[in-house]
């Protein structure tokens, strides 16, 4: 992937003064399964973690990253980026993308020859106590089967938001007649987890986000081209988080910010289409070849009727909450 953790960092380091750690009731609602999936990032990524074995994920290990994304959402000074990270683009941790994670679904190969087979795959229960007991405890459910060549290929799924499920296997193979277990992972319907606004990125409609712990960073990204394949193109905002949830944002690096901004169709007859940083900028101005202002406006629209303008060459200026200016030039048909 390319530019996967690129950076949005300032001149200037805006500190939130909060010193203290705590839980933001939406936070607490809204990423509750990006929490257990940065558990299970940190779980599945290393035998020797202590909950390597455990298919439960303990509260205890969720809290600090909520307590951590509670600091950044808080955004006592009013930052920018902050909203567009949580509400216009609704960025939220993928199960797929850099480390797929097995959360929810595994692979049974069970014996044709199964005294338990056809009652579990026609009422769910088996009558093998250790099976039952494990699809009962755990939440399974049997979602497809199919009989194949040299065994009876079962899948299960769990209700249980985020399973450690590779912590499930060897306890499914001491499971009489099953010859085979396997976690899943997740997969590209994980992959493709974008809800926010429309937004396009090198040329290509964002598919995916995910969010990034590393050590006190904390990065945001956005993911665009062919996502089915993996995903060429990455953007991302970072925040520093401390250990007692200090924030710092890392804002307003000019090269970065006006990465993304665009106008198009240029030429342009009648309208032009404007992609901004949504938050971030708030005007924009239009000036002749010569310099003269022929339009501005207080608020940024996502279409801006020139159909009035004469033809020729003009330059469109937009410019951020802080005063940063970035120029286009379009030329009028």
């Amino acid at each position: 992937m390319i530019n996967l953790y690129l950076l949005i960092i300032a001149s200037l380091i805006f500190t939130t003064g909060i010193a203290q750690c705590f839980t933001n009731p939406t936070v607490q609602t809204d990423y509750q399964a990006d929490a257990m999936a940065f558990v299970l990032r940190d779980i599945q990524s290393d035998p020797t973690d202590p909950d390597f074995d455990n298919p439960l994920i303990s509260a205890s290990r969720i809290v600090p990253y909520i307590e951590k994304l509670s600091a950044i959402y808080e955004n006592p000074n009013g930052e920018a980026i902050v909203d567009s990270i949580f509400n216009e683009f609704q960025i939220h941790a993928n199960y797929e993308i850099g480390q797929s994670l097995n959360y929810s679904t595994i692979y049974l190969q069970v014996d044709h020859a199964a005294p338990w087979l056809n009652a579990f795959l026609t009422t769910g229960v088996s009558g093998n106590n250790t099976l039952d007991n494990l699809m009962i405890g755990y939440e399974f459910s049997i979602t497809s089967d199919a009989p194949l060549t040299n065994y009876h290929w079962v899948v299960i799924d769990t209700n249980i938001p985020a399973l450690n499920t590779p912590a499930l296997v060897d306890d499914f193979l001491m499971v009489s007649d099953i010859l085979g277990v396997e976690a899943s992972p997740a997969g590209v319907a994980e992959r493709l987890n974008y809800t926010g606004i429309p937004y396009v990125l090198n040329g290509w409609d964002v598919a995916a986000t995910d969010i990034t712990f590393d050590g006190s960073l904390v990065c945001f990204s956005l993911y665009s081209g062919d996502c089915f394949a993996g995903c060429l193109y990455s953007k991302s905002f970072c925040v520093n988080v401390s250990e007692d949830c200090e924030v710092e944002f890392f804002l307003g690096n000019e090269e970065h910010i006006f990465d993304n901004v665009l106008i198009y169709p240029n030429p342009a007859r009648d309208i032009i289409n404007t992609q901004v940083m949504p938050n971030v900028f708030h005007t924009y101005s239009i000036y002749n070849i010569g310099g003269q202002i022929i339009h501005d406006s207080e608020e940024i629209s996502t279409t801006i009727n020139v159909s009035s303008l004469p033809s020729g060459i003009y330059f469109i200026e937009f410019q951020t909450t802080e005063g940063q200016k970035h120029i286009q030039k379009f030329i009028k048909q």
